[in-house]
């Protein structure tokens, strides 16, 4: 039995997209353009087009990439033995060291133009790039697939609360709280290159106060 045809346009996306990635990694975001992208494919920038809205589209999809590091992380510390809300305020401190190592990225993929369809884009590159996410366990899919960080972190806070940590009420206060102290984080260090002691300590000081407030709301 002869074997399906591979997708050719599949195919020519995970083009596009690997090299968008590796520009990104070598030059930042600011040297990304359509015109850049199609030099190194040698194509036209029409031909981008049809694959891509835009180039922020490009970019949005290309970074889901920086989130691989994370993932391991968070699937090596839910694996630990940690109470939920001790669990929140870990995967909290390997995210916030990520996006600080590349806060432009995770500014524009969690609060930028894509952010509301950002469920959809971590599905589509999940289908062309499927090794990147092996052995994803249910918690971890519900939360890395989930665009809206609100909404990621509630998940979290209401399983504290079904197992009666929190109450409801302080779980969506909490969500809420996060969200705003993160982004408030991200445009404070927007456009800027922070040395590896700097994001340690900028770390530090954001899981010591929302590990302060959440302790403040501890039932157990």
């Amino acid at each position: 039995m002869r074997k399906a045809a591979p997708d050719m346009r599949i195919q020519k996306k995970q083009q596009f997209i690997n090299c968008a990635y590796e520009i990104l990694q070598t030059e930042g975001i600011d040297h990304l353009s359509i015109r850049r992208l199609a030099k190194e494919m040698g194509c036209t920038s029409t031909t981008l087009y049809t694959y891509f809205d835009n180039v922020e589209h490009l970019i949005t999809m290309a970074s889901i990439r920086y989130l691989k590091g994370y993932m391991a992380d968070f699937k090596r510390i839910n694996s630990e033995k940690h109470d939920p809300l001790e669990l929140n305020i870990l995967l909290w401190e390997r995210f916030v060291t990520y996006a600080l190592e590349n806060v432009d990225i995770f500014e524009m993929l969690f609060f930028g133009k894509y952010s509301d369809e950002l469920v959809d884009i971590v599905y589509e590159y999940y289908e062309m790039f499927p090794d990147e996410f092996e052995e994803l366990d249910g918690l971890i899919v519900s939360v890395m697939f989930n665009g809206d960080l609100r909404e990621r972190d509630y998940i979290m806070f209401r399983r504290a609360a079904s197992m009666g940590y929190l109450d409801q009420q302080s779980a969506a206060m909490l969500a809420q709280m996060d969200e705003f102290l993160f982004h408030g984080l991200l445009m404070k260090y927007k456009n800027l290159e922070l040395s590896a002691e700097e994001i340690e300590s900028k770390t530090a000081e954001f899981i010591n106060i929302i590990r302060k407030v959440i302790e403040k709301f501890r039932l157990k």
